[in-house]
């Protein structure tokens, strides 16, 4: 089962583990403020409930495991990515910040077409 534990400052604990050594716990930050840390490894669990802050500092919840969602088919495009430019160096622009293609490999109109091809894109407006 796997255990929530919160707190309303930010938190990081040493635990003692089962080996004799310590253990460095630090909780998570939340967006508005406070910390929580999740785990289903129930030595942890223990280790982190023998801690002298556990109930004052922080609290622990147990969480209900969830089943996975089944994952969603997704449709694949069939055919090339259309993507408009108005011009050939919109078109180069768009090869090297999306696919990191060098500008220098593009210098012609059928290098550019090329490259958009090898990368399933196709250039409207040029």
């Amino acid at each position: 089962m796997t255990k929530r534990y919160t707190s309303s400052a930010r938190v990081v604990i040493s635990v003692a583990t089962d080996n004799g050594g310590n253990m460095r716990v630090a909780f998570n930050p939340l967006t508005g403020g406070g910390s929580y840390f999740e785990t289903s490894d129930e030595q942890l669990q223990k280790a982190i409930e023998n801690n002298a802050n556990y109930g004052k500092t922080f609290i622990g919840l147990e969480v209900e495991e969830q089943a996975s969602p089944a994952p969603v088919a997704k449709e694949e495009p069939k055919g090339p990515k259309q993507v408009n430019v108005a011009s050939l160096d919109d078109a180069k622009e768009y090869l090297a910040e999306k696919f990191g293609i060098s500008r220098t490999k593009l210098r012609s109109k059928s290098a550019i077409l090329a490259a958009a091809e090898e990368n399933g894109i196709e250039f409207t407006g040029i």
